[in-house]
């Protein structure tokens, strides 16, 4: 049995081998109020003081002892960067957040012999993060879209290499596809060329039907193809980032917000070309050009974003017994 607060939080619990998860707790409050709409297997972004517990003793260095649970449920979570700092992201996939309200998690560390759980899979819609050798055909159609010159995929050192010779365009498309509204995560540097981050509804690829923002030469573009035709919603000169890059596309049925490494690229984000559908995303390079992905994610999205706060720590093996 567990015996929860009327806030949800965690006061007592007598589950043979609760304290298996560990000899700390965390409430995590997950703030819905300000959105009128419920959210379904919606992934959340924590940030966490991992250094701090480090230096104490309480949780592993490689933070493998956290684990996060929604009341009876084992929550899937991935560990996106910045273990052992003040500021480590984790994504957390939680079953339900009702609207217009708060939901409480609860965050567990502190037992060595636990081996991490982090898990990209599990947590996004689509993950890959290129620890193989080849690209995931199960995930991804490699084509060349346009041209007649070789192409490439590389998997190696825990990234892609996408590569298109002279006058060739090729590109990495999504395997599943997604309905409005979504966001695309990932991690990204230009290495030549033009570089492309797309969302299309032709799978396997289209060099005629897609929205897209990227970069060709020093000039930022953010466009749609429509039957062959392109119309440029937005563009301003800007050097495309040759160091890896953390971006995110924040994309509904009339917006596309482009980020990159927390900033806002594009001021217009007006999408008209789709209003409903099936979506894959693209990522594709033109012309002698390559483009490297550390990893990329695909995950629910609603406009207004829960907010989450990290609760301060119970030492669990004062606060429950075990029967």
């Amino acid at each position: 049995m567990r015996i929860y607060d009327s806030n949800g939080n965690l006061q007592y619990s007598d589950i043979l081998g609760e304290l298996n998860l560990g000899k700390y707790v965390r409430n995590i409050t997950i703030d819905n109020s300000s959105n009128a709409s419920s959210l379904t297997n919606y992934q959340v972004l924590i940030t966490v003081d991992t250094a701090t517990l480090i230096s104490a003793g309480k949780m592993r260095s490689d933070c493998g002892d956290i684990r996060f649970y929604d009341q009876a449920n084992n929550l899937s979570y991935w560990i996106e960067s910045g273990i052992n700092t003040s500021s480590t992201k984790i994504w957390v996939k939680v079953p339900s957040i009702p609207a217009s309200s708060t939901k409480v998690i609860q965050m567990y560390y502190g037992n060595p012999n636990l081996t991490s759980a982090s898990s990209g899979d599990d947590t996004f819609l689509l993950f890959d993060d290129f620890l193989g050798s080849s690209l995931n055909t199960n995930k991804w159609t490699l084509a060349r879209i346009y041209g007649t010159g070789n192409y490439s995929a590389t998997v190696s050192n825990g990234y892609v290499e996408i590569f298109g010779d002279t006058s060739t365009s090729v590109a990495i498309t999504s395997k599943l596809g997604t309905s409005f509204p979504f966001a695309i995560e990932g991690s990204w540097k230009e290495n030549t060329g033009d570089n492309w981050h797309h969302f299309t509804q032709t799978a396997g690829g289209s060099d005629s039907d897609w929205v897209r923002v990227g970069y060709s030469g020093g000039t930022f573009y953010y466009q749609k193809r429509t039957s062959g035709t392109n119309t440029t919603y937005q563009s301003f000169s800007r050097t495309a980032p040759t160091a890896w890059t953390r971006i995110s596309i924040q994309v509904t049925s009339s917006s596309v917000k482009y980020f990159e490494n927390g900033t806002q690229v594009n001021s217009t984000t007006t999408q008209d070309r789709y209003t409903s559908g099936t979506n894959y995303i693209m990522f594709s390079v033109y012309n002698s050009a390559k483009s490297d992905y550390d990893w990329i994610a695909l995950r629910n999205f609603t406009p207004t974003e829960p907010t989450t706060t990290v609760g301060s720590e119970v030492n669990f093996t004062q606060t429950l017994r075990v029967k």
